[in-house]
């Protein structure tokens, strides 16, 4: 008995490391990566908040270190899956964990990805008024991506 017990214990730790494993190569953040948005012009791309709504609220506070780099950026692009029928709270809790971080007064970049999974173009308008001053764009067929390009160093030329 004592022995099965023994390993029913290593066999339950080993499932929650390999669980905590996964679930932290499921949500970290790649490192970042050299961004070109115009010749002559170098920037450093970071994915840290990507993962906020899939992130349990009760984790957040876990992962607030890696959230902060928000913080520290001179801005902000903020990708909206153009698809997602709840686009508003994607929107909302991304924007209320910047404000708690203390990142709500950078400049951001809204881009509206999958633009090419609606049906037609009176939708991307909408969404376009509903979100005024976002770039509609799909990443998959590579639409929209310069146009980006373009506002990205527009902004940082303004703000050096």
């Amino acid at each position: 008995m004592h022995r099965t017990l023994k390993f029913c214990l290593y066999y339950l730790l080993f499932l929650i490391f390999y669980f905590l494993s996964l679930f932290f190569h499921l949500f970290s953040n790649p490192p970042p990566r050299r961004f070109q948005p115009v010749p002559g012009m170098t920037a450093l791309l970071t994915d840290t908040v990507g993962f906020i709504r899939r992130l349990p609220h009760s984790l957040i506070k876990a992962f607030r270190s890696t959230l902060e780099e928000a913080a520290r950026a001179n801005l902000l692009i903020h990708v909206l899956d153009a698809a997602d029928p709840d686009i508003e709270t994607c929107r909302q809790t991304t924007v209320s964990v910047l404000a708690d971080l203390g990142a709500g007064e950078i400049p951001v970049i809204t881009v509206l990805n999958k633009c090419d999974l609606l049906d037609d173009s009176a939708q991307i308008k909408a969404l376009l008024a509903r979100f005024p001053g976002s770039l509609p764009a799909s990443v998959k067929r590579g639409e929209g991506l310069e146009n980006l390009k373009n506002r990205v160093a527009k902004e940082l030329k303004g703000g050096i």
